[in-house]
């Protein structure tokens, strides 16, 4: 929690530093972990690889297997608490006050309103890694952590991309410094558009609440959807494993032993 700031004993609004913290920038861990991903994928500089189809097969020939299984012991438990009989086609996005007195029970997922359609299409979402995509409106939150998965099956299909050119100038420190530039600049532009909508999204929802129009759920769909959509998405993650690319090359070349 950010504490405020008190400039001639007064105290001032931290919202701006409040959202700056919670900027995925500043938010240390998942960004150091694609980033040493990037890293670690390009630390061997071995050879561009001459077809990347089976350069991606390669890699995840032995990761897909275990995450498959966590997926079908995920669905286990899902379908376990989640039955016919205890399902309601209606989705909330926030909380209902009659929750407690309901017993238990289980909802659709937000863009599909029958059972067996949430079901079939959770199965879809997750068998294929697309959880951290948009299209997991369609389907039921099986696991946060999951997520990681899905995004780095992305970096992992965009590597050889990124590394095929980057391997073309290794040695070459200025171009090498030239493309991390860019690749930090367009990290910078990532994170700036998501600040500057988070505040448009902030606003729209406080303006909403002001109105009064609507009920709690449909104030809920609109604010945080931009963050959440944003955040997931692993096109704007790509800069941070870019990122760590460079920083593999940057360590070639200066490393004491060169």
């Amino acid at each position: 929690m950010q504490s405020p700031v008190v400039i001639n004993n007064v105290v001032q609004p931290d919202e701006s530093w409040g959202a700056f913290g919670q900027a995925r920038f500043m938010c240390i861990h998942v960004p150091t972990f694609f980033a040493l991903a990037g890293f670690g994928m390009s630390a061997s500089m071995g050879p561009a690889p001459k077809s990347k189809t089976g350069f991606i097969a390669a890699r995840m020939s032995p990761m897909y297997p275990m995450y498959l299984l966590s997926i079908v012991l995920l669905l286990i438990n899902t379908i376990a608490m989640c039955r016919p009989s205890n399902f309601d086609p209606n989705f909330h996005y926030n909380g209902q006050l009659d929750d407690a007195s309901r017993g238990d029970f289980c909802e659709s997922a937000p863009l599909v309103s029958s059972y067996w359609g949430s079901l079939v299409a959770t199965m879809f979402v997750y068998m294929f890694a697309l959880q951290s995509w948009p299209v997991y409106l369609f389907s039921w939150f099986l696991s946060y952590y999951t997520w990681f998965s899905s995004v780095y099956f992305s970096m992992l299909f965009a590597h050889p991309f990124f590394y095929s050119p980057m391997i073309a100038i290794r040695g070459r420190i200025k171009l090498i410094w030239g493309v991390t530039a860019c690749v930090v600049a367009l990290n910078y532009c990532v994170v700036a558009g998501w600040f500057i909508g988070w505040f448009e999204d902030r606003a729209f929802d406080n303006n909403f609440a002001a109105t009064r129009l609507g009920s709690r759920d449909d104030d809920a769909e609109f604010t945080g959807q931009f963050s959440l959509m944003y955040y997931l998405f692993p096109p704007f993650w790509l800069p941070t494993y870019a990122l760590g690319i460079c920083a593999a090359f940057l360590f070639d070349y200066y490393r004491p032993c060169n």
